[in-house]
């Protein structure tokens, strides 16, 4: 299906569902369902004040991109509970804006983090969610703090995208003592938020919303939990630091030009990244706001991006920049490279556990990880995507891409790039 379709489909949805919520919107003002829902709001957590609602339809444009949220569901009104509700161990958060918390119900039993169901959480909420909770932004700040903070290590692990970090969140997982939530769509709050909301506003939001992810679950003896953002979270790690100071901050990269490579053929099954590609060749100012949106500064680096690949290489710099600025500014982040992980398995998998202060000795298991396609139940599976050929920098291309690197000062692509404070590095795991 073309990208028309596909926008045309969604726009239908769009459309589909604001008619259905007039509808909803009137007869829940004829049966009371406002009326009680506004009294039990203003009595805060101690009484009924979040909504369950079942869910009867479901869509999304972009399984992987489109940001999570109520809107992604056509549901009906199922009743009024408590906010301790969300605590059962087949609910997970969702979704946090400025003014309520969205959580996803499944059928008990089911581990909406684990990777048997899918390599990104957020897609497995969606795809796997009966019933949506919604309580007010107050109500979950006090069952947050009701919780308080983990009890097992927190591991934060930003990344450029398309550099393995979804594999390495997976092999945590296979020790069985760590919960990986890879790209739980509540932290990407901080780019929502970032610059439209008082600091310490932003800072509560994303302090409850770890809470509440890492959760205590029963039965369960966690060591770690490790939370892997989507890629521009990396201005985040200050802000992580502050609030955890005790968390380990890691940063996952990959040779820039396969990191390019990867994301052009990505685009062919998310449809918001095609459309991102689409922009960038129109008109210098549709790439720079594209870049923005993601949360990047494109208006730092003012040159025209000729290409899908050449925009990759972009955003693939500027994280990697980021994280070089972090280490100056003096905080505390080390790096994985890919490439090391995959060809001295157990020793980087060693190394990085060291770093992170969990068990060397789990090692020997959680490279068991290694073996498997870290996206085999994702739309980005090597079976989708695995066979579609790689893009070469063109001279054009090269020309950009030569002047981006050396403005991130980082090793042209597609030559080797090894960042300071690389924990896999061959000469220090022989050491």
């Amino acid at each position: 299906m073309g990208l028309p379709a596909i926008y045309a489909k969604y726009l239908a949805y769009v459309g589909l569902r604001k008619l259905y919520g007039l509808f909803q919107g009137v007869i829940w003002t004829v049966n009371g369902t406002y009326l009680t829902k506004w009294r039990s709001r203003r009595q805060g957590n101690e009484t009924w004040s979040a909504q369950l609602l079942d869910v009867i339809g479901r869509y999304k444009l972009d399984l992987v991109l489109e940001p999570s949220g109520p809107q992604n569901f056509i549901t009906t009104h199922a009743g009024f509970v408590s906010p301790s509700y969300v605590l059962q161990d087949n609910v997970s958060l969702y979704y946090v804006t400025a003014t309520e918390a969205v959580f996803v119900e499944t059928r008990e039993g089911l581990d909406v983090s684990h990777s048997d169901l899918g390599a990104f959480i957020r897609v497995a909420q969606f795809e796997n969610a009966r019933r949506i909770i919604v309580m007010p932004i107050e109500a979950f700040h006090q069952l947050a703090e009701q919780i308080g903070d983990p009890e097992g290590k927190v591991v934060f692990v930003t990344n450029t995208s398309r550099c393995g970090s979804t594999l390495l969140s997976q092999i945590y997982e296979e020790t069985d003592r760590c919960l990986s939530l890879s790209e739980p769509d509540a932290m990407n709050a901080i780019a929502t938020y970032r610059d439209t909301m008082p600091q310490e506003k932003l800072d509560r939001i994303i302090r409850n919303s770890v809470r509440l992810q890492c959760k205590p679950i029963r039965g369960r003896d966690i060591a770690a939990y490790i939370l892997k953002p989507t890629a521009p979270t990396i201005d985040a790690v200050p802000m992580f630091l502050r609030i955890f100071p005790e968390s380990k901050q890691l940063f996952m990269y990959r040779e820039g030009i396969k990191v390019a490579q990867s994301l052009v053929r990505t685009s062919t099954q998310m449809p918001m990244l095609a459309l991102t590609f689409v922009l960038t060749k129109i008109h210098p100012k549709l790439a720079e706001l594209s870049v923005e949106a993601m949360g990047l500064p494109a208006k730092d680096f003012k040159v025209k991006i000729p290409s899908p690949l050449a925009f990759s290489v972009f955003v693939w710099a500027v994280c990697c920049n980021k994280y070089l600025n972090l280490r100056r500014d003096g905080y505390t982040i080390d790096a994985v490279k890919y490439e090391d992980l995959v060809k001295h398995k157990l020793e980087a998998t060693k190394a990085i556990f060291r770093y992170t202060g969990i068990p060397e000795e789990w090692a020997a298991k959680a490279v068991k990880a290694l073996d498997r396609d870290s996206q085999r139940h994702s739309p980005l599976s090597m079976k989708n995507i695995g066979s579609l050929p790689n893009l070469e920098l063109t001279k054009e291309d090269k020309v950009i891409t030569d002047a981006i690197c050396d403005r991130m000062s980082l090793a042209r692509v597609p030559d080797k790039c090894d960042l300071d404070g690389t924990v896999t590095k061959v000469k220090q795991l022989v050491e």
